[in-house]
């Protein structure tokens, strides 16, 4: 099916078009989204892959200095009065995850 043409004085404009594709959108139901603690940790991971490609990418240089930051950083979190303990499973996997990037950076630089 081939569409007829329209010359640009008989287009429409921009926003005339995303207007009723905006009120759609707002007319259904909020998406409800459960965060639990695997997807919460698939999150922290597929992030370390990002932060670990973007870092290889890198002069060597830069890499031993953002490796140098962040593995401080991980000392902080690991500091005892920041842990509440209400999800204390959780926390420790987060702890888990920030070593083993930080492992990863310092392998990097």
């Amino acid at each position: 099916m081939v569409l007829p043409r329209r010359s640009p004085s008989r287009c429409m404009p921009l926003h005339a078009v995303a207007q009723p594709l905006l009120s759609r959108s707002r007319r259904r139901a909020p998406m409800e989204v459960e965060m639990n603690a695997q997807s919460v940790l698939g999150m922290i991971h597929a992030q370390e892959l990002l932060i670990v490609s973007l870092i290889r990418a890198l002069p060597p240089d830069a890499r031993r200095k953002v490796s140098d930051e962040f593995h401080g950083q991980v000392e902080l979190a690991e500091a005892p009065h920041l842990s509440d303990g209400h999800d204390r499973e959780l926390t420790e996997a987060f702890r888990a995850h920030l070593r083993k990037l930080s492992i990863l950076l310092a392998s990097c630089s």
